[in-house]
């Protein structure tokens, strides 16, 4: 009787900790803090936030058969301070919204990563986009409270991979997908 009381403790336990376990990227979970990521990369250090644009391409790629020109932004709709970190010993660039960790970006060179990518994720297609003269291939997968957001740069062969935390950005493209479909209803409906 003792040993069963201790296995349904230990099974609830186990189940418990899976259902409330924090997604993220390896050791590093979403809602950390930037010294909690210091703590494990000491040589972490503040950068300037500049052009962050794997939300964008999260949004591009889950609503690409809506848009014919410009993408919106989801990041207008962060009301909190967005900050940008790195650590040139593990290679990696931290993102925080008012201190809690929501992103980690990896770059590659010349690997094929996509191909990577597609055997662990599962097979999506990429879709194009450009910005003025810059031109990429991007896809994004949902797994495990968070999206899997891949970017090449097609004039060379750079990729970007981002886990970015989907319970903090969902809401966001939510918004944005929100007040664009209205807008171009509200552009629409001029017609007679």
């Amino acid at each position: 009787m003792k040993n069963k009381k201790i296995l349904i403790l230990l099974i609830t336990f186990i189940i418990s900790t899976r259902l409330f376990a924090q997604a993220g990227y390896k050791e590093y979970t979403w809602g950390m803090s930037v010294q909690e990521v210091k703590n494990i990369c000491p040589d972490l250090k503040s950068e300037s936030l500049y052009g962050w644009s794997h939300p964008n391409y999260a949004l591009f790629y889950l609503y690409s058969n809506e848009f014919t020109s410009s993408i919106p932004n989801p990041l207008r709709y962060e009301d909190g301070n967005i900050t940008r970190y790195t650590s040139e010993s593990n290679e990696l660039s931290f993102y925080f919204v008012n201190d809690k960790l929501r992103a980690v970006s990896l770059f590659f060179w010349g690997e094929d990563i996509y191909s990577t990518l597609k055997s662990k994720y599962g097979n999506v297609s990429p879709v194009s986009g450009s910005s003025g003269n810059y031109r990429y291939k991007t896809a994004t997968w949902k797994d495990k409270g968070r999206f899997v957001v891949w970017e090449q740069e097609l004039s060379v062969y750079c990729e970007t991979v981002d886990y970015i935390d989907s319970n903090w950005l969902t809401p966001l493209m939510n918004k944005t997908m929100s007040d664009f479909r209205n807008q171009k209803n509200g552009t629409r409906s001029k017609l007679d």
